[in-house]
């Protein structure tokens, strides 16, 4: 979790996908086993055990980060209610990531503010992702 003061904070954790040679080796009795995992040490332990153990035939995890605000924006700088789409999180070149806030007046807001080393991802449209 990255705090930002006033109870606003990412909250982050991995989704990991074991796909087991059979389920007669899986511990649900599947094949595929989900495992939600929120520390990086737990996903190294998870990782390393899974290259380590030949009954798993294949492993995959993704990142999932959410916005956690107890307060969010509800309204632009101008006071407009902000409706529907026009506040979500953003990835940013910092690393962390902002919440963002675009109003139909064009006014809008970034939560944690934008500060040095910020700025938009590079993304390549040919290959219609971004550079990692």
């Amino acid at each position: 979790m990255f705090d930002y003061g006033g109870g606003m904070a990412w909250v982050c954790w991995w989704r990991v996908t074991l796909t087991w040679q059979s389920g007669q080796y899986s511990p649900t009795g599947v094949p595929e086993q989900v495992l939600d995992v929120t520390r990086a040490a737990q996903l190294r332990r998870v990782v390393l055990g899974t290259r380590r153990d030949p009954r798993i035939r294949d492993y995959r995890y993704w990142l999932h980060r959410e916005w956690d605000d107890p307060d969010p924006p509800r309204h632009c700088p101008r006071g407009h209610e902000l409706t529907a789409g026009r506040a979500r999180a953003r990835p940013c070149l910092c690393g962390v990531g902002h919440f963002v806030t675009d109003c139909f007046c064009g006014a809008g807001g970034h939560r944690p503010p934008l500060g040095p080393g910020c700025g938009e991802l590079p993304f390549d449209p040919e290959a219609g992702r971004h550079h990692w």
